[in-house]
């Protein structure tokens, strides 16, 4: 099946789904056992009392005990974060699958549907260089191991371009005086960023100290002016390639079942 990286707009849609009803928001549910409603006749006027008025308070009871339920239910239902999976797998190739496909997303996505901006993107790529070139690496090499025969089409097609323009972005680093130690903690916080990352309200917790933030922003301004934005950069517009062992694997063995580099399944 021929794929190439792309933008999972179906995840957002996914996650914003989480706290809707199966049959979609505008269904209407049947009461739960337990609780009353109050009907009015044809005339408008409210629905007469029931004659047992000793019942009324134990109805009242579990009215009010079945609504507590269901509040519960739907404060957690809303509550449950849409992660990305396999950042910390115990097998090689899933976790460096995770973390770049994963990296990928968290750049493209929200820069995709506007919510920000192209300087935004621009620190994003600077902070998260260090995971996209460690971990395609790290994916390169266990495709050595696992399908030797689609190393060449992994390398050069879909971790090359996107770790060839995270190198210079770390060139941009060095450039303004970053040091080892401060490559190391942004390294450290973008992992940190994903590990948090919510698919279902597309914020990223991203912690950085006042003086990395200012080297972030000052080598932003210099590659932005050394390469062209995210989408503007024709190096990344690599032609659809097919990489089916690779992608079986992913999609067999790895908790993101292939979903974190837009792939659905596999022919």
């Amino acid at each position: 099946m021929p794929v190439r990286l792309a933008a999972i707009a179906a995840i957002v849609a996914v996650a914003g789904a989480c706290a809707e009803s199966p049959e979609g928001p505008g269904s209407a549910e049947p009461p739960p056992a337990g609780v009353t409603t109050e009907i009015d006749d044809d005339d408008g006027s409210a629905a007469e009392e029931p004659e047992d008025a000793s019942d009324d308070e134990s109805l009242a009871m579990i009215d009010d005990e079945v609504a507590a339920e269901i509040e519960a239910e739907i404060d957690e239902t809303e509550s449950e974060a849409v992660l990305i999976p396999g950042l910390d797998s115990e097998d090689r190739f899933c976790r460096a699958w995770s973390r770049f496909t994963g990296t990928f997303q968290v750049l493209s996505v929200p820069a995709a549907f506007g919510l920000i901006d192209d300087a935004e993107l621009l620190r994003r790529e600077l902070v998260s260089a260090g995971t996209t070139v460690q971990s395609g690496n790290e994916l390169i090499d266990a495709v050595a191991e696992l399908v030797e025969s689609e190393l060449g089409v992994v390398a050069e097609l879909l971790v090359g371009p996107y770790s060839a323009r995270a190198t210079d972005a770390l060139d941009a680093l060095a450039d303004v005086g970053a040091s080892r130690d401060d490559l190391e903690a942004l390294d450290t916080a973008w992992l940190s960023a994903l590990e948090s990352y919510d698919w279902a309200e597309l914020e990223l917790e991203l912690t950085l100290g006042d003086d990395r933030v200012d080297l972030v922003e000052r080598a932003a301004q210099l590659f932005g002016a050394q390469r062209p934005g995210w989408f503007e950069d024709t190096a990344l517009d690599v032609e659809e390639f097919s990489i089916p062992l690779t992608v079986e694997y992913a999609t067999t063995n790895c908790p993101d079942e292939g979903v974190l580099a837009g792939v659905d399944g596999v022919d």
